[in-house]
């Protein structure tokens, strides 16, 4: 099994162009603290393994 590449490798892949037919992937990320660096990372980590990621991003405020 391949390991994950680094966060940095990571991020290098969200700023390709994805290319025309790759497979999505949908996913909603539910977070109550900033989420940015969490979404790039998964979705450079699905295009390795050869898809992309529409992603939906919402902000949970929990009431405590």
């Amino acid at each position: 099994m391949n390991a994950v590449p680094e966060i940095a490798d990571l991020l290098k892949l969200t700023r390709k162009p994805v290319a025309e037919g790759t497979p999505a992937i949908r996913a909603a990320l539910l977070a109550d603290t900033a989420s940015q660096l969490l979404a790039d990372a998964l979705k450079g980590y699905v295009r390795h393994l050869g898809f992309s990621l529409e992603l939906f991003e919402v902000n949970y405020l929990s009431r405590r």
